[in-house]
């Protein structure tokens, strides 16, 4: 009987990998632009965390992530990058002008018709609320009437907070989910039925928060986090990949990366394994007074063509 587990091992895992750094002079010239090949086996999802600080008040500068989005559409046909996802935290403080600033930033994604998914994250919105808050500059800007003619877009739940979309890669299609700070028994019900009205369909669940880093620098589930487990993933061996924003632990600078590292192997004994691993890009830009490390955040997925027989199995069940 196929498993999440089997499933991973059969099709080779999911390889995480920093974004190719710009060509040295003796290195071959990338030809930049174009589209990916949807048909092609190893593809990436480009994963963008926490962008909080880049628009903050009038404290933000949004020329970073101006150029990060033009790189993944630079290298789109050369590192096939199918699909772009957004972890949360998009702004600071999830005020109207924010917002606003960020939306723009991601318009050269939607005049390019790339597929693209955002969700909010607790400094999206007041974080004290869950999927049923209502109206927030966060819905007004990346409701679903924004992905309208998004050639990913499928649908998103009645409160317009969670979404889901379908990408095709290595000649198949693929769901991610991207779901809200926190959901309400409503938005679990939603994501559920999406998963059983997809059963043959991998998953890739985004979320804002599903694991922490103890006091030991160790992954462990969040409250929440236990409950998205309990209720959506567990029973679900679709969800073959689960990808939140960057772990922080509490602890001096100086055994920052060893954390990290830590960390890391503590992400492949979780079940539903998040897999992550950040690498430094000097492709990427820096805002003015930021530190010296220029992160990307990004997931190069392997797929044989296995992928259909063990997937299917995992359809069948669903059907039961």
């Amino acid at each position: 009987m196929a498993t999440r587990r089997t499933f991973l091992l059969g099709t080779g895992g999911a390889a995480a990998a920093g974004l190719v750094s710009v060509p040295a002079l003796a290195e071959p010239r990338v030809e930049r632009g174009g589209r990916p090949d949807p048909d092609l086996g190893r593809f990436t999802i480009a994963v963008i965390p926490d962008t909080q600080y880049l628009f903050d008040r009038d404290r933000g500068d949004s020329a970073p992530l101006d150029a990060s989005l033009r790189y993944l559409l630079d290298h789109a046909a050369s590192d096939n990058i199918v699909f772009i996802s957004h972890l949360g935290d998009l702004t600071e403080n999830g005020l109207k002008s924010e917002i606003e600033d960020i939306g723009r930033s991601f318009r050269v994604l939607d005049r390019r018709r790339v597929g693209y998914s955002v969700l909010a994250g607790n400094h999206d919105l007041d974080p004290r609320t869950d999927d049923q808050r209502g109206r927030t500059p966060y819905l007004d800007e990346f409701g679903p009437h924004r992905f309208r003619q998004s050639p990913t877009f499928r649908g998103a739940s009645a409160d317009g907070y969670n979404s889901f979309h379908v990408f095709k890669a290595a000649g198949r299609e693929w769901l991610v989910l991207a779901l809200d700070w926190r959901m309400s028994a409503k938005g679990f019900d939603w994501a559920r039925d999406v998963l059983a009205k997809h059963p043959t369909l991998p998953v890739v669940l985004t979320t804002h928060e599903l694991v922490h880093a103890d006091d030991a620098g160790q992954a462990a589930f969040s409250g929440y986090g236990r409950r998205l487990w309990d209720e959506l993933i567990k029973d679900n061996d679709q969800v073959f990949l689960t990808i939140q924003r960057p772990l922080l632990a509490a602890r001096p600078r100086r055994h920052a990366q060893r954390g990290v590292q830590r960390r890391a192997r503590a992400h492949h004994e979780l079940p539903g394994p998040l897999l992550r691993r950040q690498r430094d890009d000097p492709a990427l830009p820096l805002r003015p007074g930021a530190r010296r490390h220029r992160r990307a955040h990004v997931l190069a997925v392997a797929a044989r063509q296995e992928v259909d027989e063990r997937v299917g199995a995992c359809g069948d069940r669903a059907h039961r």
